[in-house]
């Protein structure tokens, strides 16, 4: 009969051993497989064989040998794996996947990167501390030696390591100036604090409702990445920075932001930012900041900002105190609004800010306003008694309130309506036919405006109507600046003025100058001319707001009472000192240099506030002339007069830019280094120089310089040819070899 053959593996029958293949698979669990094949003829057993086989390691998912390799002590950097070919494969290349012989050579390398991280997953691990120098992670909130080396682990070492928690449900506490490089996973809050280090932090979404918040205070830590897949709605993702010694890099994917003191880099977060000053002894510092909700707080000390941008539609950004540098505002084509509340300061413009509903408006008497540059903005809205100064142009679609907007004349444009607000203009002199805005043809009319000091009469277009000033009457006095700044050890001399410009106090009225100051920073001194002139003698570099002063001019009657402010107003000037003179000027040449004798240059000084600088020099060495101004550029050209060797200081705004050194007067020659002159003839060259040339041969037997002209800067002399074919000499020009001269 036929023969059939069947196997069982550990006692389990398998079924028929298939005869083509003469193959049975072996399992791959690890231990030792009893295999009995057994034969039949028929029904009838004619015999089997038994096999056992060691299995020692298993294969991998994809069915490919797999090697597991552990490491001693393991720590972070790179390993280097090597594969040896072995015996069997080297006999059995068709076992191989590509059916080609293995390389014999030791030189097979693998590197592989060890991550500098640990995953910490135990929910008793929750505070990075210090201890001898070292860094850990532990169960405990203080270390010592024996909880170091306790047989039960209290504290991992985890320097210079990304640790990574994933509990999701801890507390994290980093204290006792405890440094690691990062902080990653899952957490619900992050304490950061004592001096401690974090390199940066970047956080997932947590499986519960609540998310993540971190505070900072008296440590360092640098970027921070919260995940932007959190629910914004939860309340988390929130960052806190409350001392004047925190410092933070920048902050993405936030929720919310406080920053009561220290120093951070960009902020962003998806609702809301408030900044502010708590310690009145230290200044916030903060990079770009973006949000759809933005309070900036300088009431108690200085805040300084880089650019703030509305993050979405609504965005509101509020200024608040009399102590805030911002470097610039972007709406970003949202209808954002920018609020004052108790703000004195000086802010510049917003940029793309047309958008409808895009709004510029104080909410609070005590606002006083100054705003920079010129402006685009869809309405203004001014509170009652505060007060917006517009230095530049304003373009707005509508103004209401009962407030007051100054601004030159002739430099608004409306569009729409105004209503009810009062307008001054700030001009020195305004006369009767003076343009004090346009308009939009049909929106504005002439008893739109409160006037302060002046009467209105419209002239119709077609497309735009004009407002002109049609008369005018004395309502109190103005100074010649709304705001300045003085350096330590500098002063300005201020002139008040009537209001508006072109009338005149009543007679026998006089103006009376005060200022509510710190006297040991600020110094009022009246001039016998009436001016006022104002000496900053200090600076407070621990109380900002001991820096602060406002310069008033009241209106005094012939008894030497004041006038009634509501009858005639008050001249005011906000003051600030500045501990060193502040930069608003620069120069396109600022190293020092050479000027030929009777040579002219030209500066071209840029003032970020267009105000014109002070440009003088040191000596009459140098003469100085302004020779004119484009846009925000002043143009101003130096001569030197003075003899070859003076050194004459340029200074700008009083403080020295540069030295000009003046040198030998340059001469240029229209010849090069050597001319052939044949013999018997002449040649003609041309020097150039704003001072005198002479001309001379090195030998006259050879060359004689025969005939010199001058015409202008430009002098013109001839030398001829006389010696021998072949010989040469030089041509020197007052004392120097400037070409070599051969007969030919």
């Amino acid at each position: 009969g036929k023969w059939t053959y069947s196997y069982s593996v550990d006692g389990t029958d398998k079924g028929t051993v298939v005869l083509d293949s003469g193959k049975i698979t072996v399992p791959s669990t690890i231990k030792e497989h009893k295999i009995v094949v057994t034969a039949k003829d028929t029904d009838t057993v004619k015999g089997s064989t038994t096999a056992t086989v060691e299995v020692t390691s298993k294969s991998n998912n994809d069915s490919k040998d797999a090697v597991t390799a552990t490491v001693k002590k393991a720590s972070s950097g790179s390993i280097t794996f090597t594969a040896e070919i072995t015996d069997w494969a080297k006999d059995n290349t068709s076992a191989t996947p590509t059916g080609v012989e293995l390389s014999t050579t030791k030189d097979i390398k693998v590197k592989s990167k060890i991550e500098k991280k640990i995953i910490v997953d135990l929910p008793t691990f929750t505070n990075l501390v210090k201890y001898s120098g070292s860094t850990y992670i532990s169960s405990e909130t203080s270390l010592d030696k024996e909880s170091v080396k306790a047989s039960e682990k209290k504290a991992v070492k985890v320097n210079s390591l990304e640790v990574n928690f994933d509990n999701g449900e801890q507390d994290i506490k980093v204290a006792d100036k405890a440094s690691v490089a990062k902080i990653t996973g899952k957490v619900k809050a992050i304490d950061i604090s004592d001096g401690s280090n974090v390199g940066s932090i970047a956080l997932d979404t947590l499986d519960s409702s609540s998310d993540p918040s971190i505070t900072v205070s008296d440590a360092k830590v640098g970027d921070i990445d919260f995940d932007d897949a959190n629910d914004e709605d939860s309340g988390g993702n929130q960052l806190s920075v409350n001392s004047t010694k925190a410092s933070v890099g920048n902050v993405t994917d936030a929720t919310s932001i406080e920053v009561k003191s220290g120093k951070t880099g960009d902020l962003t977060a998806a609702k809301k930012i408030d900044i502010s000053a708590d310690d009145d002894e230290s200044a916030t510092t903060v990079g770009n900041i973006k949000a759809t909700e933005i309070t900036i707080d300088s009431e108690d000390s200085k805040v300084t900002t880089g650019t703030v941008t509305a993050k979405d539609t609504d965005t509101e950004i509020t200024l608040q105190g009399n102590n805030l540098s911002v470097k610039g505002f972007d709406f970003d084509n949202y209808n954002a609004s920018l609020k004052f509340d108790d703000f004195q300061g000086k802010i510049a413009a917003p940029d793309n800010a047309t958008q409808d509903g895009a709004n510029i408006s104080t909410t609070n008497g005590d606002d006083r306003v100054e705003i920079t540059n010129d402006c685009d903005v869809d309405s203004v809205t001014i509170e009652d008694d505060s007060q917006i100064t517009f230095d530049g142009k304003l373009d707005v679609s509508s103004i209401d309130g009962d407030g007051t907007l100054a601004i030159a004349a002739g430099k608004m444009y409306i569009d729409s309506d105004v209503s009810g607000t009062t307008l001054k203009l700030t001009d020195a002199t305004i006369a009767k036919g003076t343009t004090a805005f346009t308009s939009l043809s049909d929106t504005v009319d002439e008893d739109d405006f409160e006037c302060y000091g002046f009467t209105l009469a419209k002239t119709e277009g077609s497309k735009t109507d004009t407002f002109k000033v049609d008369s005018i009457v004395f309502k109190g006095l103005s100074v010649n600046k709304s705001s300045s700044e003085i350096a330590n050890g500098y002063s300005e001399t201020f002139t008040a003025y009537a209001y508006p410009g072109g009338t005149t106090m009543p007679s026998g009225y006089t103006v009376k100058w005060a200022i509510d100051a710190d006297d040991s920073i600020f110094e009022l001194t009246t001039n016998d001319n009436g001016t006022a002139t104002v000496k900053v003698i200090g600076y407070d570099a621990d109380f900002a707001s001991n820096d602060k002063a406002t310069l008033t001019a009241t209106l005094v009657d012939p008894d030497g009472e004041e006038c009634d402010t509501d009858e005639y107003a008050v001249g005011e000037c906000a003051l600030t000192a500045l501990q060193v003179p502040k930069v608003t000027c620069t120069s396109d040449t600022n190293a020092n240099f050479s000027l030929a004798q009777g040579a002219s240059y030209q500066f071209k000084i840029t003032s970020s506030d267009g105000a014109e600088p002070t440009f003088g020099v040191g000596s009459g060495s140098l003469a100085v002339s302004k020779v004119g101004k484009s846009g925000n550029d002043y143009f101003y050209k130096v001569t030197a007069v003075g003899k070859v060797g003076d050194q004459v200081g340029v200074y700008l705004n009083k403080t020295r830019l540069l030295v000009v050194t003046i040198s030998a007067p340059s001469i240029q020659l229209d010849t090069g280094a050597t001319i052939k002159v044949a013999q018997g003839k002449t040649y003609q060259f041309k020097a150039t120089s704003t001072t005198t040339v002479n001309p001379t041969s090195g030998n006259s037997a050879v060359f004689q310089v025969v005939k010199v002209t001058k015409t202008g800067n430009n002098t013109y002399f001839t030398v001829k040819a006389v010696g021998s074919k072949g010989q040469s000499t030089g041509i020197y020009v007052n004392g120097v070899r400037r070409t070599v001269a051969t007969v030919a």
